[in-house]
């Protein structure tokens, strides 16, 4: 007997079919071969590139995971300058780059290769799975188009860096294709397919915090099908309880250790940036905010069009019962709601990556269905979307040598540090990842991220001297110093307060690298300077 399940299926396939005939099968192959080779080859590549290309590939917060992994595995704690414990990580990334430091040894640039490779396979997978969803579900033939949009320069970025991002998209298209073959998202899939959604969403939660907003979305949608369909609310309500036991146990388990080890439930990382809501706070838009509008605004015009395509095709919408994309496209917009009212700063591009995931799944279907009433434009937009990928290509390795050029100058401090300054020496400094790292010495982060909570509230009461003499800083570090007279500020921002402004005398200068050039600013790459060091003479002259 056919399950209602698999009856379903058989009429999505069958309806793709008389709209693509054989053009998945004729697609999919070089696009899927493309797909793997790529991602693989880099995944090879990063285990013998230079290591100057190793640390351009890299973000500076990549560092701060290197550097607590590697702490951890000495045996000092959860810490980024050895003595302080923090919590400014993403748990479940965290946990496999410790377990990479463990496994690695002492050689500081074999554990960042193998989780660059790590990071290049996590991409491999969601490109798998991405293509074989959109050729057998969502839109047959144009597999090819998805794998070419995670070539897009901020995707490819944060999912390449270094960072816990490419984990989150590998977990989340995972999620997805469960959503599509098995239906757990839908309240039809009984206490059992929400138990396995709710377990998938604290996977992805654990991966990167902010994808919580994943639950709510779906627990929304099924607060929707019960006030349209009040004869399945026990049905509905079953399913919800499910995603309910899935979710917490994980996700318990994390809040709980915060808990207990740091007195917290947020991390630091988040604490720091975040302020009580504020609708007034939603129209100061950064670049960053700004490009998660864009990315927001365009998930919801996709939505609307796939919407109204399938209506004129098969003269009804299904789109929210049958799909799981209005789930993804509702977390992102709670995620921007959080975004623009609590984060007063640190909105950073990488944030907005579940965004691309959800467009790399939406934009082949409104391709698809569009050119299915218009075949005639087929080819000059397979033609179009290749010169796409070859200028995304371009704009990729722009970026990666203008961060090559910056961390450069980094490496050469973080050098300096280790040849010229006594073993026990302490720097404060704001983007401290790299440094820290590769200075082996004790660097005391300044912006608050990877630090303890008594620093923050000491920033937070304008008096962060008594913190840093306590901890025996002896030097001051900046990234982009630029004098004003005999006088360098560091900008320190502060929720719902002025930003503190710390004062460095020219006088105190020991250190000062050679100048790295500003990028350009599409690039969307912190302007640069000079990365500064100044002995700490006890008092930074503060002002806000």
């Amino acid at each position: 007997m056919v399950s209602p399940r698999q009856t379903q299926a058989n009429k999505d396939r069958a309806t793709a079919c008389t709209f693509a005939g054989n053009a998945a099968s004729s697609s999919a192959s070089w696009a899927m071969r493309l797909a793997v080779a790529i991602p693989l080859l880099a995944a090879l590549g990063a285990l013998i590139m230079p290591r100057a290309w190793i640390i351009a590939m890299c973000s500076d917060d990549a560092f701060y995971y290197f550097t607590i992994a590697r702490n951890i595995v000495e045996g000092r704690g959860c810490t980024f300058d050895g003595v302080a414990p923090t919590n400014g990580f993403h748990p479940l990334y965290m946990l496999i780059c410790t377990g990479i430091f463990y496994l690695a040894g002492s050689d500081p640039d074999l554990p960042i290769r193998l989780i660059l490779s790590l990071n290049f396979l996590f991409a491999l997978l969601s490109v798998y799975i991405t293509i074989r969803l959109v050729n057998s579900y969502l839109a047959p033939g144009w597999g090819w188009l998805a794998g070419l949009l995670f070539a897009f320069p901020p995707l490819f970025g944060a999912m390449t860096n270094g960072m816990e991002t490419g984990l989150m998209v590998a977990c989340t298209s995972v999620l997805v294709y469960l959503c599509c073959v098995y239906r757990i998202h839908r309240p039809s899939s009984g206490m059992l397919g929400g138990l396995v959604f709710g377990l998938g969403v604290s996977v992805v939660t654990l991966a990167r915090l902010d994808s919580a907003f994943l639950l709510p979305a779906a627990a929304c949608l099924v607060m929707l099908r019960i006030l349209r369909e009040p004869g399945q609310a026990g049905c509905v309500l079953r399913h919800g309880l499910g995603m309910a036991v899935g979710f917490l146990p994980l996700f318990g388990a994390f809040v709980l250790w915060n808990l207990s080890y740091f007195g917290m439930i947020m991390p630091i990382s988040g604490q720091v940036k975040s302020a009580a809501p504020s609708l007034g706070r939603m129209l100061e838009l950064t670049d960053n905010k700004s490009l998660g509008l864009l990315l927001l605004m365009t998930i919801g015009l996709c939505l609307l069009l796939t919407g109204l395509l399938r209506r004129h095709a098969h003269g009804r919408v299904a789109l929210l019962s049958e799909s799981s994309l209005p789930v993804l496209g509702l977390a992102c917009l709670f995620h921007y709601a959080y975004i623009a009212m609590c984060v007063s700063w640190g909105a950073y591009w990488w944030h907005f990556s579940l965004y691309g995931l959800v467009l790399v799944l939406l934009i082949p279907q409104v391709v698809f269905l569009l050119t299915s009433a218009l075949p005639s434009v087929r080819r000059p937009f397979a033609a179009a979307c290749v010169i796409a990928f070859v200028g995304f290509g371009c704009l990729n390795g722009l970026r990666i040598f203008y961060v090559g050029q910056k961390h450069a100058s980094w490496l050469a401090a973080a050098q300096w540090i280790r040849d010229e300054l006594p073993a026990d020496a302490v720097i404060g400094m704001k983007d401290a990842g790299l440094v820290g790292y590769y200075s082996f010495r004790q660097v005391v982060n300044l912006d608050g991220k990877a630090n303890e909570r008594a620093y923050w509230t000491s920033v937070l009461e304008g008096n962060p001297d008594e913190y840093l003499k306590t901890r025996g800083v002896d030097y001051i570090a900046e990234v982009s110093a630029c004098y004003h007279g005999d006088i360098a500020y560091m900008r320190i921002p502060r929720p719902q307060q002025p930003a503190l402004l710390y004062q460095m005398q020219r006088k105190n200068e020991v250190y000062r690298s050679r100048p790295y050039h500003a990028p350009p600013a599409a690039l969307n790459i912190a302007v640069p300077g000079l990365l500064t060091i100044w002995q700490y003479d006890g008092s930074l002259q503060l002002s806000s």
